[in-house]
């Protein structure tokens, strides 16, 4: 039930982050969550995930792109994704991210 409704959900979302509030950004199928503390950036900063389709048979959840690329926030922030763990070695799942300048992951 799960893998179904996160395959039918479409991550896009865009939101402005402001230096003295805490942020939620979150779609509206809850599958990518960016919470961010008061704080966590020097000014105003508009803020998106846009999910592309995965074919790849060893992804677990879709590719989201953030940007703006490079932003790099002054606290600590907490992404959470929901994924279906079907994987037989949960403790073996990794996050991973592309390195657009090299293609590297």
């Amino acid at each position: 039930a799960l893998k179904q409704q996160l395959a039918d959900n479409r991550v896009s979302l865009n939101q402005d982050v402001n230096p003295g509030a805490a942020a939620s950004l979150k779609d509206s199928g809850s599958e990518v969550e960016l919470q961010l503390p008061a704080g966590a950036v020097s000014g105003t900063l508009n803020i998106s995930v846009k999910e592309s389709s995965a074919t790849r048979p060893e992804l677990v959840s879709g590719l989201y792109d953030f940007k703006p690329d490079g932003t790099k926030f002054l606290k600590p922030a907490d992404l959470l994704i929901k994924i279906p763990v079907t994987a037989a070695n949960p403790a073996n799942l990794a996050l991973a991210w592309l390195d657009e300048s090299t293609g590297v992951t």
